[in-house]
């Protein structure tokens, strides 16, 4: 992913890139249009995602806790976006990390090709790149379901241990919370 994802990067010169998987389809017909204007917030915006976290948890397994965001799955319902822990009126929420189903940038950091390989945790190690350099990662509102994820195939976790591990030391949770680990 992370290879793929940069020879993408640098074949663009594209201010915003979005990056997503191949069983992602786009249902919310002023999608390009709501990500523009939740970058022109603010500068220090520099990635959005469709789902993620905004407490990364201590075994770094973002979907081990419950996650911010809506998404259509062929594997089970949409999140009611009723139960969101954050205010319906914002139009977005800042998160730790970023699922990545669907990851739109608004800043060119280079992806993590010396580090992981495979499908397992590109996501957490951009999201941990982007917050490096200063940016804040966001989740918007979504009433309805920006995106269908038709993520009916087998996972192949065969290296999701491994990279865990390999993001854990290289991405201590004290880069996102200073002074609290």
């Amino acid at each position: 992913m992370t290879a793929g994802y940069q020879a993408a990067m640098n074949e663009s010169d594209a201010k915003y890139k979005i990056y997503l998987h191949q069983d992602v389809f786009i249902l919310y017909p002023y999608f390009l249009d709501s990500l523009v204007e939740i970058f022109q917030v603010s500068s220090h915006i520099g990635m959005i995602g469709m789902a993620g976290t905004d407490i990364f948890p201590e075994d770094y397994m973002m979907w081990s806790q419950s996650l911010v965001g809506n998404i259509c799955s062929k594997s089970g319902p949409p999140c009611d976006y009723k139960n969101y822990r954050y205010k319906l009126e914002d139009s977005f929420s800042v998160m730790d990390a970023v699922d990545g189903l669907l990851m739109a940038t608004s800043y060119d950091i280079p992806w993590r090709t010396d580090l992981l390989e495979g499908w397992d945790f590109y996501d957490v190690s951009q999201s941990f790149e982007f917050r490096k350099k200063g940016y804040k990662i966001v989740v918007p509102v979504q009433k309805c379901p920006w995106c269908l994820h038709d993520d009916g195939v087998i996972l192949n976790l065969w290296n999701y241990d491994k990279n865990r591990r390999i993001c854990m030391k290289e991405y201590p949770l004290s880069l996102l919370r200073p002074g609290s680990h």
